[in-house]
């Protein structure tokens, strides 16, 4: 349903524990096969009361980069759809974890 979809994580915090919530959202978009997104830093914003992230310049700039990537690349997607062929997913071996024991 989501591979080959492009995702991108957002995170609003107050203080810390962004980074980390942020590879954990990214964690599920790779094991999904989905196109994670980037931009010029993570994509988090900063703010404790309703409407401070708004004074995040930097937190800012980075969604505006990430609109313009997300915009590029569901664009460059779609102007593939007729000469790029999409890979096929192989799901014949799956690991299991758990072994018989004698």
């Amino acid at each position: 349903m989501f591979n080959r979809k492009p995702g991108a994580s957002i995170v609003a915090v107050r203080r810390a524990g962004s980074v980390a919530t942020f590879h954990m959202l990214n964690a599920f978009f790779t094991i999904t096969q989905m196109i994670v997104v980037g931009s010029t830093y993570w994509n988090q914003g900063f703010g404790m009361n309703e409407g401070e992230v708004k004074k995040d310049v930097e937190g800012l700039q980075t969604m505006r980069n990430l609109g313009q990537n997300m915009a590029w690349l569901i664009k460059s997607i779609d102007a593939a759809k007729n000469s790029v062929a999409e890979p096929a997913t192989n799901r014949e071996v799956l690991m299991s974890f758990i072994r018989e024991t004698d």
